[in-house]
């Protein structure tokens, strides 16, 4: 697990391990401040009790040495001495904040760029494989878990970590007999507690995630189901479901919440009670002269050092709460993936189009075999037609023309020359997609017509493009007019043939369309599909439909 947790981290920051050095270089010498702050106490009560600075002769001496430059009296010496140390050690943890919550929401940021990067990367299989709360569970809420959790609990424990050690060592140079003992009882109370709720904690971190997914699937099936839940009448289901989900996350939070903020009363009630048996046994302490003077010092150790063991014992459960969190994104991170493809056949492309020809296709989903040694040949200047029933391949056959989709068996061939056209950038730089509902940006009219999202576009073939699919006379004059949201601004049939300009303004030799006209009435239809008759010489144009275009003139008709 801690591999793979500081892999992902050393991935996500290339000088991760270095900027973890010196915020833990901090986390050192904010102990050290900590430290001086707490003996810095010790001379006031040697002096308060007994009027001297004896029992710390040697620190005492050089802090006078330097403050009888500013003040005379000693004991205004050592009050403005432990003033400015506390000071200084409440600003120095103020800083460290500072350092520490960059660190961690600079790693956030980045390790959610990465994953966003790494899924635009991926290939449509995948992606089309995975519904939206898998992609929102994996950027926000586990990356939220890795770092804002797991990390920064690691840093919580290393911080405060230190903080103890150094007291400690400095406490048992100073206290030379079994008050000691205190402290080792508590640490074997806060080991012991700590091993006690670890399989507790691993447990409900588990249960966490199945509950944050099952929270966000159930949301999601409502958002993109909505008229489905209404017609069918399904509410009571999905609120059922959604009421398991919500009370199991609830009761699971609350429980382990309870229990980790708890923990610091219980820690300081075990701490009173080892102390009072520790005092107890050794109770002629008290007639030592030095007694008050160690007894104020580990008061004020403990003072500062209980809520430091707290948030060890609290950070340690939250590691354990929260550790699936790495598998899941190591697993997204580093998963294996087919490369897109930048191979040296830009030249290749560069030639006229005459001609794209598939033979002997192959390609199965699992054990189900789609399409069989399928061949054809697509002439540039023609529009073809895949038609047929849904489910019996057309899409398919678009992907894996596109590149989408890898063959299974079977070869390409641009003219007459082979080449790999899956996820091959180059091949992609030909083609233009129109699908069956046009994904309109919540950006202007011109920057959804061109994808130029920098102002930096052609207008004037941006102007051309809008005459070629009758759109001129409709959106000149719009061209900063913001699309809205749900697109209510656009009409269907405005929608498709933004889509198609989209094509047009791109220069694409190759033109797929998922059925374009499924949400067009007659007469718009009839128009559009004109259009690409009108626009497909020295192109491709290969539209998949389920309807019977009668009055339509394809080049080739491909039926499934």
């Amino acid at each position: 697990m801690i591999k793979k947790f500081f892999f992902i981290l050393e991935k996500t920051d290339k000088i991760f391990f270095r900027k973890f050095l010196l915020v833990n270089f901090c986390f050192v010498l904010n102990s050290i401040i900590q430290v001086i702050y707490i003996i810095s106490i010790g001379p006031i009560v040697a002096y308060v009790t007994q009027n001297n600075f004896n029992f710390f002769n040697k620190f005492s001496s050089k802090i006078i040495e330097f403050g009888k430059y500013f003040f005379e009296s000693e004991i205004l010496i050592f009050f403005s001495f432990f003033i400015v140390v506390s000071l200084l050690a409440n600003f120095f943890i103020i800083l460290l904040n500072y350092i520490n919550f960059t660190f961690n929401q600079n790693l956030l940021s980045n390790l959610r760029k990465k994953l966003f990067l790494k899924f635009l990367d991926e290939n449509y299989l995948y992606i089309s494989s995975k519904n939206l709360s898998f992609y929102n569970t994996i950027i926000f809420q586990q990356v939220d878990r890795l770092i804002n959790n797991v990390f920064a609990s690691i840093s919580l424990i290393l911080q405060n970590l230190f903080t103890i050690l150094l007291t400690l060592f400095s406490i048992l140079i100073i206290i030379k007999n079994n008050f000691f003992l205190t402290f080792g009882s508590i640490l074997f109370i806060f080991l012991l507690s700590f091993f006690i709720s670890k399989k507790y904690f691993s447990e409900k971190g588990e249960l966490l995630n199945f509950f944050l997914n099952g929270r966000l699937d159930i949301l999601n099936k409502l958002i993109l189901n909505f008229k489905e839940v209404k017609i069918y009448g399904i509410k009571d289901y999905l609120y059922k479901q959604y009421n398991f989900f919500e009370n199991n996350y609830n009761k699971n939070i609350k429980n382990s919440s309870f229990i980790n903020h708890s923990t610091k009363p219980i820690i300081e009630i075990a701490a009173i009670i080892i102390f009072s048996v520790v005092l107890y046994f050794h109770f002629e302490a008290f007639k030592e002269t030095d007694f008050i003077i160690k007894l104020s010092i580990i008061i004020f150790a403990l003072y500062k050092l209980l809520p430091a063991g707290n948030v060890i014992y609290t950070s340690f459960n939250q590691i354990i709460y929260d550790k699936s969190s790495i598998d899941k994104i190591f697993e997204i991170l580093f998963k294996k993936q087919e490369n897109y493809l930048r191979v040296d056949d830009v030249h290749l492309f560069n030639e006229k189009l005459n001609y794209i020809e598939i033979k002997n296709i192959n390609f199965r989903y699992g054990s189900v075999d789609i399409l069989n040694n399928f061949s054809y040949k697509f002439f540039s200047g023609n529009f073809y037609l895949i038609s047929g029933v849904s489910g019996t391949g057309k899409t398919t056959l678009l992907s894996l023309l596109m590149g989408l989709l890898k063959f299974n068996g079977g070869n390409i061939y641009y003219n007459d020359k082979k080449f790999d056209n899956f996820n091959n950038l180059n091949w992609f730089d030909l083609l233009s997609y129109v699908p069956q509902k046009i994904s309109l940006f919540n950006n202007t009219i011109c920057e959804n017509v061109t994808l130029s999202f920098n102002s930096n576009y052609n207008k004037k073939k941006y102007y051309e493009v809008l005459k070629e699919v009758n759109l001129f006379d409709e959106l000149v004059g719009r061209e900063l007019d913001i699309i809205n949201e749900y697109s209510s601004n656009i009409s269907g049939g405005q929608a498709q043939r933004i889509g198609l300009a989209r094509a047009l303004y791109k220069d694409s030799k190759i033109i797929f369309l998922d059925e374009p006209t499924s949400n067009l009435d007659e007469e718009n239809e009839q128009k559009f599909l004109n259009i690409l008759n009108e626009i497909k010489k020295n192109r491709i144009i290969i539209m998949i439909s389920h309807k019977n275009h009668k009055n339509v003139k394809f080049d080739g008709i491909i039926n499934f």
